[in-house]
């Protein structure tokens, strides 16, 4: 996957169409996009970084209309195949490559002049490598690229269409969904509610532990807790600062409980103040690809199943799960004060 922590490089392939040809530079189209996808993902991390974007003068001219490309068929519907995005890719490269050099590629986007309805090209992915051809990713002159990222035309607000960019350059950086995606028609998000941008885009900041994963968080910022009764000051996972952000219950090879404090602010300022507070969630890295990963442990008392905006913990509240308490023992503005407890 792509180094978020190392500069990565982003290299757009920029066409057009026959029937759908840019009026403006690819910067110009791409602007809103690139400005939003170096603002949110260079805040997930703690030390400083730059998304290098790569972005050619021009559209590159494609031979065949839009539509001919079958991109045009929904993502959701059951006439989707994958075949037909690895076969748009490597269409592109075929026609980008003499004038693009890769050599310092980390993340290939193919992205189309603005213009672009969800009717012409309607699938806005992340792609690796094909069953077909298992690990060979997209052949350039240059180099073989294993991530690449699919422009789609909008299907809703402006904010939806930058968060979902976000989103499926997560996947380049090596993050999975994190909701139940097994029926793609009637996803489920409800074992993490509205938090982490890769299972919702209500609350979007990352969990602690994606941002750990990615090499987000540096190795001090991260308590791990193994026995007994210890304390612990968090602060909230979207405030710009080195100081402690996770705490750590490793609780076998796999598997693990983690704790975390939340705010509406970054990104996550439209999420209201009932979900701001701690939230305890259960780590299971066996779960195949498809269902979630990590599951909420939710406050007492808690009564929204779906969206779990409820299930934060405030001044005073605990829960307890596989034998360890977590209490919130003081609050504020800085973040939680957090007591963590081996019960059972």
């Amino acid at each position: 996957r792509a180094p978020l922590t190392r500069n990565p490089v982003i290299q757009f392939v920029t066409i057009d169409f026959p029937d759908l040809q840019g009026k403006r530079s690819p910067a110009e189209d791409l602007k809103e996009v690139t400005d939003f996808l170096g603002k949110y993902w260079s805040s997930q991390v703690t030390n400083p970084i730059t998304l290098d974007f790569k972005i050619p003068s021009s559209y590159i001219r494609m031979p065949l209309k839009v539509v001919d490309y079958g991109m045009n068929i929904d993502f959701f519907s059951k006439e989707w195949r994958p075949n037909t995005a690895f076969d748009y890719v490597r269409a592109a490269v075929k026609e980008a490559d003499p004038t693009i050099d890769f050599t310092k590629a980390d993340v290939m986007v193919i992205a189309v002049p603005a213009e672009v309805t969800r009717a012409q090209v309607a699938a806005f992915i992340a792609e690796s490598s094909e069953a077909r051809f298992p690990n060979q990713g997209f052949q350039t002159s240059e180099k073989k690229i294993m991530n690449t990222l699919v422009m789609a035309g909008a299907t809703g607000s402006k904010d939806h269409e930058l968060l979902n960019w976000a989103h499926e350059l997560g996947h380049n950086f090596g993050l999975t969904d994190l909701r139940n995606v097994q029926n793609k028609a009637m996803q489920d998000s409800s074992d993490l509610g509205i938090y982490d941008l890769m299972n919702s885009m209500l609350a979007p900041e990352l969990l602690g532990w994606n941002r750990f994963i990615v090499g987000g968080l540096n190795d001090n910022q991260v308590r791990c807790v193994s026995s007994g009764s210890t304390t612990h000051l968090i602060r909230p996972v979207a405030m710009p600062t080195k100081e402690e952000k996770l705490v750590v219950i490793p609780t076998g090879r796999f598997t693990a409980i983690a704790v975390e404090s939340r705010r509406a602010i970054g990104f996550d300022s439209p999420m209201g103040t009932a979900s701001e507070g701690v939230i305890v969630y259960e780590i299971d890295s066996t779960v195949p690809y498809g269902l979630s990963t990590m599951k909420l442990v939710p406050r007492v008392g808690s009564t929204d199943k779906q969206w779990r905006r409820d299930s934060a913990l405030k001044i005073g509240d605990a829960v307890t799960t596989q034998g360890w308490k977590i209490t919130v023992v003081e609050t504020g503005d800085f973040g939680d004060v957090v007591k963590v407890e081996k019960v059972g």
